[in-house]
């Protein structure tokens, strides 16, 4: 399909993250939807993240920091505007409960949280700040074993802005 991310598995080449995702799920057992509820909710809130929030912040963050020229200001507003309004959709999700599916987390939790860990500067705008649920469902992510900073884990990043 011509894109990133790929994951190699023997003969089995896998694109899109959340066909990724539910594969290592599967195979591990770690981050996996439990019943056949949770795994249509985890389903539904990938495809949202896929749509509207790291839909939107890829290309945000792409025109506002590696465009040439950059992103125009009313189309970066634009995507803001839309941007908030799907964060907050998830920040309200996000008081009900420590994770998207409830007390556990997910691959919906990982699919989601994708974009979130940038910095502030490459955005211009601080979530964790303005979406205080968002903000604390990250230090929950955070302390998960074996998590790491995407700039850790991409050689040649972060990227000189």
């Amino acid at each position: 399909m011509g894109e990133a991310p790929v994951l190699v598995h023997g003969a089995k080449k896998l694109s899109q993250s959340g066909v990724i995702l539910t594969y290592l799920a599967e195979r591990t057992g770690r981050f996996k939807p439990q019943g056949e509820d949770a795994r249509l909710e985890a389903l539904r809130w990938i495809i949202f993240d896929n749509q509207k929030i790291n839909g939107f912040l890829g290309v945000y963050r792409f025109l506002k920091n590696f465009a040439r020229p950059p992103g125009d200001p009313a189309v970066l507003a634009f995507l803001k505007g839309r941007i908030d309004g799907n964060l907050a959709i998830v920040d309200k999700r996000l008081s009900a409960a420590p994770f998207v599916l409830g007390n556990e987390p997910t691959i919906a939790d990982l699919s989601l949280v994708a974009y979130l860990y940038y910095p502030v500067e490459e955005f211009g705008f601080d979530i964790a700040a303005q979406h205080r649920n968002i903000g604390t469902w990250l230090d929950r992510i955070r302390s998960l074993p074996g998590w790491a900073h995407p700039y850790d884990l991409m050689p040649g990043y972060p990227p000189n802005l």
